[in-house]
């Protein structure tokens, strides 16, 4: 039960323990810098009203319904990054999908939402207009379940805030790319272990330079047509991303 909570919902990893501690039983997990040592206590017993099975079939229901959460980066958090957040959100209400987003960037912040992708959001009944630019931060790289970046450029911003986070921080072009092959990530597989999959042989070398086949063209300044286009091309991918990173709930 700790290891399915701890790892599968909170992500954490299981730490090997040290003797003389291997011996004493419970667990111990680690999160970036942090850990979390569990220790046993002969003496408990779970009350009467939390039998192990209804705990246990609580827990499946939490690890689905806590689901993933996408951190989607770009440069100014002004029009790539919040169209992917909208697009999600909208996804997640309408098909009751447990996964949520959120966007930020790599340049200073409180910037609003570019009127372009205010107007195209609000065609598809999404309204983001309240949105102000944020500038990621390691806190926004170590709590979610993966970073979505618009650029190679935005993967690298995020890995050299948290170097853990390369495992789960991929291009929006190269996450969709790799994970074709994969295929959708079942609702029983934690996300870290889809990802792994998807990510397998992998170097960080791949994410040097720039490269049209993993970036998103910023249209920042551009003609209308070009600005159109790249909102095209974020939304047919992202809702690509919907189908293999949170697939529909069986029942």
């Amino acid at each position: 039960m700790a290891e399915a909570f701890y790892c599968d919902v909170l992500g954490f990893t299981v730490l090997a323990k040290p003797d003389p501690h291997a011996s004493r039983g419970g667990r111990w997990f680690a999160c970036g810098a942090v850990q979390l040592h569990l220790g046993v206590d002969e003496s408990f017993r779970p009350t009467p009203t939390s039998p192990p099975d209804r705990a246990a079939a609580s827990l499946r229901d939490r690890r689905y319904r806590v689901g993933v959460h996408i951190l989607f980066l770009c440069t100014g958090n002004a029009i790539r990054s919040p169209l992917a957040q909208g697009l999600v959100t909208a996804a997640a209400r309408r098909d009751g999908l447990a996964i949520t987003a959120s966007s930020a960037g790599t340049l200073a912040g409180e910037r609003p939402i570019d009127p372009a992708v205010t107007r195209w959001l609000g065609d598809l009944g999404i309204l983001l207009a309240a949105h102000r630019s944020h500038v990621v931060s390691v806190d926004d790289v170590t709590a979610c379940s993966v970073v979505v970046g618009m650029a190679r450029a935005h993967v690298r911003h995020a890995v050299a805030l948290s170097p853990p986070a390369w495992t789960r921080a991929f291009t929006l072009k190269e996450l969709v790319r790799q994970a074709g092959p994969v295929g959708p990530r079942a609702a029983s597989e934690p996300v870290g272990r889809w990802l792994d999959r998807v990510g397998a042989g992998r170097q960080p070398s791949a994410m040097l330079g720039d490269a049209r086949a993993d970036d998103v063209t910023d249209p920042l300044g551009a003609p209308a047509r070009a600005m159109d286009q790249t909102l095209q091309e974020v939304a047919g991918l992202v809702q690509e991303l919907v189908t293999l990173l949170a697939p529909p709930r069986t029942t």
